[in-house]
């Protein structure tokens, strides 16, 4: 048992990006990163769900996050790092770190993204910092290569939409995410 927690929390530090934060020198390099990954995984995500575009259009808000997640049988947690876009185009950059319980095993680096329905609940995921779920998938993806099922349950007020990268996972659980403003990448920063 201990070297299969040894071999995953391994792979997990060194194959999984998001559990060091974005890549780059300076905190500009970081928040590039940020902003690309984010602008990416909206074009994935509009591609297979065009009405998504105009949701976004219309909402208060937005929030990306590039999360890496280890489930081994009962228990769950994942980390990363993220923005929150306001419709007046005001960046918030965040870390994010999470935990759950459920059935389940695997290890995945996933992309996700938070549309906000109402001003009410753009202001209460900023002022509160946490966000419930219930999250189910089966993913197998190596080089771009498997597939992926996914399906998250949020509060009412939002939408989620998940994007596996990379990963192997069988799991079903109740997730329970955080986030808190990442100082270095707010300080100065320039909105895109």
């Amino acid at each position: 048992m201990r070297i299969v927690v040894l071999v995953l929390t391994a792979a997990l530090l060194v194959g999984c990006k998001a559990t060091f934060g974005p890549s780059g020198d300076t905190p500009e390099e970081r928040r590039d990163v940020v902003l690309t990954e984010r602008d990416a995984a909206v074009r994935m995500i509009v591609k297979g769900r065009p009405e998504v575009e105009e949701t976004m259009k219309t909402a208060p808000g937005y929030a990306f996050f590039s999360n890496a997640n280890l489930h081994l049988f009962l228990l769950s947690s994942e980390n990363g790092y993220g923005v929150i876009t306001t419709k007046d185009g005001q960046n918030h950059y965040v870390r994010s770190l999470g935990s759950g319980a459920g059935i389940g095993w695997g290890i995945k680096e996933f992309r996700a993204i938070i549309i906000f329905k109402t001003q009410n609940a753009l202001n209460t995921f900023i002022d509160e910092g946490i966000t419930p779920r219930l999250n189910a998938d089966i993913s197998a993806i190596y080089e771009d290569e498997g597939g992926s099922i996914s399906r998250a349950l949020s509060p009412a007020d939002h939408e989620m939409y998940q994007i596996t990268e990379s990963g192997l996972a069988l799991q079903a659980t109740f997730q329970l995410s955080m986030f808190w403003y990442d100082d270095l990448l707010n300080e100065s920063k320039a909105s895109r």
